[in-house]
């Protein structure tokens, strides 16, 4: 069991990512879908990283309304954010 100071990296794996995204239907998550499955490892590497994150603020910036829909975009941007700092 995770205290809520731990890290675990399959939260943002590829398969991760894309079931975290399942729900939204933007043209941006999908173009990431494709991105992660044709072009990522089952881990994604600091490059492919800032790519997903730099689709999901993409998407954000267009469709974001304020609205708890979104939230695990945001969620899913900070972990991306953190795995990149270890």
């Amino acid at each position: 069991m995770m205290t809520p100071f731990e890290f675990d990296d399959q939260m943002v794996s590829r398969d991760a990512i894309v079931d975290r995204l399942r729900k939204y239907g933007f043209i941006e998550i999908a173009t990431l879908n494709h991105f992660l499955y044709f072009f990522c490892g089952i881990v994604p590497d600091r490059a492919s990283y800032l790519y997903i994150k730099e689709k999901l603020q993409e998407c954000l910036d267009i469709h974001n309304n304020g609205s708890d829909y979104f939230l695990e975009i945001h969620r899913l941007v900070q972990d991306i954010d953190y795995a990149m700092s270890i």
